[in-house]
Order: C-alpha cells, then structure tokens, then sequence
C-alpha cells in the first residue's frame, strides 16, 4: 500500500512539474498570460516610443474592463441567487420536517 501511495505521489510531483513549465514558456511572465495580458503588455513597454496607445485603443481597453467588471457583478449575484436558493431549500425541508414530527 505504501508503494502505491508513494509512486502515486511522485506521478503527481511530476505532473505538477511538467504542467508548470508549459504553462510558463521561458521569456514570458505569468502576468502575460490570460486575463490581464493587455495590463500586462502596457507595463512591459512603458516608457517606450511604440507604447502609445490610440485613442480607439484606449477606449477599447476601457470599455474591455468595464465589461469584465460587469461580468463578474452577474457572477456574483448568480452564486448569491444560488446560495439563497439554497438556503431557501433547505428551511423548507426544515418546515416540513417540523410539521411532521
């Protein structure tokens, strides 16, 4: 049993290992990556000659944050509509349970 616990440990040591370095490609920030890369860019060319934003870029860079922003309001208020079902569910049971007893 031990043998099996301790060579299942060292496959997910490995795997672990092995997914962090091809997420991560050399040169490249985790910051680069994903959500926030276009943050992740500005900050990286600051200072620069070609890091002027447009206009137009900067309102799409606006409008992109004011998106996600929205999104994760939904989000929020979707897992707090989910928990108060939940908890709705859950005092119903309770009610019925009393009735019956």
């Amino acid at each position: 049993m031990r043998k099996i616990l301790s060579k299942t440990t060292i496959v997910c040591i490995l795997t672990m290992l092995i997914s962090a370095c091809a997420v991560n490609p050399p040169g490249e920030s985790i910051a680069s990556l994903g959500a926030g890369s276009d943050a992740a860019k500005m900050n990286a060319t600051r200072g620069r000659a070609d890091a002027q934003m447009t206009k137009k870029q900067a309102q799409q860079y606006a409008l992109q944050q004011e998106m996600v922003s929205r999104e994760m309001d939904l989000e929020q208020k979707k897992r707090n509509q989910t928990s108060q079902n939940t908890k709705n569910t859950i005092d119903t049971i309770g009610s019925i349970f009393r009735i019956f007893r």
